[in-house]
């Protein structure tokens, strides 16, 4: 256990990835207060590369701005001798990414009920991330980047959560990224975002479109030994809808989610809000 910021006290790591640590831990305050909270700790390796900073002190920016049920919450962001952590909200459950898991090792696939509720709350996360504003009022422009199963958390009330702003774009980001970087998952990439041309919300459109295909048929979308096959797979789209491999998917869903999944972004919702609202 240790005690960071003179507040916060980590319990035990939950997550790792690239940049950071997650935590579960505790915030502590006088009178005996506590509150269960999720503590995102920077690696000490890269705690000194001035982009890698900047990245996270924008992800914590930006999504301290985002306040919405469908989005995981950033509450605080703190420096110390240990070096920089975010604070965020603790969810108790899941990620979606574990329940597919889960699912495939017993060789089944989720509900649809449970699917297209995910679904429906990942998508109005997105969409108020998408619409956020500056102190103006002008569009931030924000796209996710990132939008996966590992990035959606399922808490014990039921509501999917989307987490994770580390890669996003905005149009008022501190940081610039490296030139030729791929940022996020490549499997749930379109084809805009690999090709390096500029992506908007309907990036992130297409993401939640890999994850329904997913849901439904119970596999990868795409899947590749090779780096360079899948980028191609996906340059190519899809080889079957997802009612051609699972009958008892609903035609009007199959064409909902092949129409998120379309090649050229102006063929596909140009809202995570007009994806709901089909889906619903």
């Amino acid at each position: 256990m240790k005690l960071l910021g003179g507040r916060y006290e980590t319990l035990k790591p939950i997550a790792s990835g690239g940049m950071a640590t997650v935590h579960l831990g505790r915030a502590v305050g006088v009178g005996g207060f506590e509150r269960l909270v999720a503590v995102k700790v920077m690696h000490a390796h890269i705690a000194s590369d001035p982009e890698f900073v900047a990245m996270f002190l924008d992800e914590a920016r930006l999504a301290a701005r985002i306040r919405h049920p469908n989005v995981v919450a950033s509450l605080d962001v703190q420096m110390d001798e240990e070096g920089l952590f975010l604070i965020m909200e603790f969810v108790d459950g899941p990620s979606l990414r574990a329940l597919q898991q889960s699912a495939q090792s017993k060789r089944e696939k989720l509900p649809l009920n449970v699917v297209l509720r995910v679904m429906l709350d990942t998508l109005a996360g997105l969409h108020e991330a998408h619409e956020l504003t500056d102190d103006e009022g002008e569009g931030l422009q924000l796209v996710h980047r990132d939008v996966s199963p590992a990035n959606i958390l399922i808490g014990m009330d039921g509501v999917g959560r989307i987490t994770d702003f580390g890669v996003a774009r905005a149009e008022s980001r501190l940081s610039s990224t490296r030139g030729g970087q791929l940022k996020g998952k490549i499997p749930y990439m379109p084809p805009e975002q690999l090709l390096g041309d500029r992506v908007d919300r309907r990036c992130d459109v297409y993401a939640a479109g890999a994850m329904l295909w997913e849901l439904m048929v119970g596999k990868r979308l795409y899947r590749s030994d090779s780096e360079g096959r899948l980028v191609q797979m996906i340059l190519q789209g899809p080889e079957h809808t997802p009612r051609q491999l699972v009958p008892e998917v609903p035609e009007a869903l199959d064409r909902v989610c092949m129409n998120a999944l379309a090649n050229e972004p102006s063929k596909r919702y140009a809202t995570a809000a007009a994806f709901a609202e089909a889906l619903e």
